[in-house]
């Protein structure tokens, strides 16, 4: 597969212009090459389902403009590796972005992993500084997958309804962060429409700390965690 993909469960995403100096530019995920970041899925019930351990390389650049490669191994229920890929996130002008193929299910792709995949995605962009109630605006990602010159499939991952909810503090197995509290709806449109809510927490320097998923009902689907947490 030239590009394999995964989706970590609730999404990753988010967009604020808000006008900063360079040293107050705070990445949302550790930039220091050699950090490695574990985590783990679950379902409603509680019971894991997978993991996913991802790994910082090749940073580059300084203070006002942070680049680094983000290398993603997907095992699952059964500590099996399913899938690897890798993205980019940066840190510029007091700007935090994530590359979108960062939202891609290892579930949905694992089977077309013999196969061509084209993906057209925006940057998700998560708030440096923002208050409680600011809308962030819309984001989509297509991805198209082929075989031998002949179409596949192709599938649309729609975030809308991007709001900052407030800080909180959340505690996992790897620790207690001070979390940036952010919401959203993911629509994923492939042979059928699903659409869930989702609830996030990032911690400066540390990346996503814990993701909900929920249903149309406002069920619980299930939820991810950072379970491990290891700097160089």
């Amino acid at each position: 597969m030239k590009k394999t993909l995964f989706f970590i469960l609730a999404l990753s995403a988010l967009t604020f212009s808000h006008t900063i100096t360079a040293q107050d530019c705070s990445p949302w995920y550790p930039m220091e090459s050699g950090t490695v970041m574990e985590q783990t899925n679950y379902n409603a019930k509680g019971k894991a389902t997978g993991k996913n351990i991802q790994t910082i390389i090749n940073k580059k650049g300084g203070a006002d403009e942070m680049t680094a490669e983000v290398q993603g191994a997907y095992y699952d229920k059964n500590d099996k590796l399913a899938l690897t890929q890798s993205y980019e996130i940066r840190c510029k002008d007091g700007h935090f972005y994530v590359d979108m193929e960062s939202m891609m299910s290892p579930e949905t792709f694992g089977q077309y992993e013999s196969m061509d995949v084209e993906v057209d995605a925006e940057d998700l962009q998560i708030p440096t500084k923002a208050d409680a109630g600011t809308s962030l605006p819309d984001a989509v990602l297509t991805a198209k997958v082929s075989s031998g010159g002949m179409s596949i499939m192709t599938m649309q991952i729609h975030v809308t309804n991007r709001k900052v909810e407030g800080m909180e503090k959340i505690t996992t197995p790897a620790g207690t962060f001070n979390c940036i509290k952010l919401s959203q709806t993911v629509e994923t449109k492939m042979v059928m429409k699903i659409s869930m809510h989702t609830i996030e927490w990032y911690a400066v320097d540390t990346g996503p700390i814990r993701s909900e998923s929920f249903n149309k009902s406002g069920k619980l689907m299930g939820y991810s965690e950072l379970t491990s947490l290891k700097r160089p």
